[in-house]
């Protein structure tokens, strides 16, 4: 077992980025992280490495995704970063959050990071991060997180408003339901597909438009649970942690 000691008395921005994504949940490669946030690998490891500074927009996604304060970030203090929202640390039980109830036996809570649109226009929205949403137990992995769905173009797959459950992936296996962002980090959820050579995200509902990874865009992981409300404490949920298809 790797021990991290991490003194935050000469700590930098970098330091702290680094710190928070070695050892709070969700633990993340640079290359995943930095696939989630919309920049790349090397200029996250630059602003790790402190050869630069990163830009408050990308240190404003990063303190949602860990539910810290943006300004730990550049404070430069020794404490460890508290909560925001009063959401358990790791190691602790899971916690009521925005009037939710502690999850029951067999189930989890997974953090809402935002919403994706399934349509042929991505929407971005900032309104649920820091929202959980309760998934099966079964489907827990310290790095997968929630997205609610808008849009119509995977109607018949994935109902407008249901939540997703995403595994972090920049390379899933073809034919899984896959999340991509692009440059203003906006998602989609389309079918990954290749198609003569080359890599497609392609819609069920042919009225929607398809993408291709590298024009603008690029993959963030795969579907690996829906969650559809329906009414009052009631849902359907479907699950498997090697990805869901079409």
């Amino acid at each position: 077992m790797v021990y991290l000691r991490y003194d935050y008395s000469v700590a930098t921005p970098g330091d702290k980025i680094r710190h928070v994504r070695l050892t709070r949940r969700p633990k993340l490669t640079q290359e995943a992280l930095a696939g989630l946030i919309g920049i790349s690998r090397n200029q996250l490891a630059n602003y790790e490495s402190n050869r630069t500074d990163p830009p408050a927009l990308v240190t404003r996604k990063l303190a949602r995704i860990w539910d810290v304060p943006e300004s730990w970030f550049w404070d430069g203090g020794r404490e460890d970063p508290p909560s925001v929202s009063g959401a358990p640390r790791e190691g602790d039980a899971p916690a009521p959050h925005h009037g939710a109830v502690t999850p029951g036996v067999g189930r989890r809570l997974f953090k809402v990071l935002g919403t994706a649109g399934a349509s042929s226009f991505p929407i971005e929205t900032s309104d649920e991060w820091g929202d959980y949403v309760e998934f099966s137990d079964d489907l827990y992995h310290p790095d997968r997180f929630a997205i609610r769905v808008r849009g119509e173009s995977m109607e018949g797959r994935i109902p407008h408003n249901a939540y997703v459950l995403v595994h972090p992936d920049p390379k899933p296996p073809a034919g899984l339901l896959t999340v991509a962002r692009n440059e203003s980090h906006e998602y989609v959820i389309k079918i990954l597909k290749q198609r003569r050579g080359d890599w497609v995200l392609i819609p069920i509902n042919p009225d929607y438009d398809e993408i291709k990874p590298g024009e603008g865009w690029k993959i963030v992981g795969y579907v690996v649970g829906i969650r559809e409300e329906r009414g009052r404490r009631k849902y359907r949920e479907e699950g498997d942690n090697d990805g869901l298809r079409p």
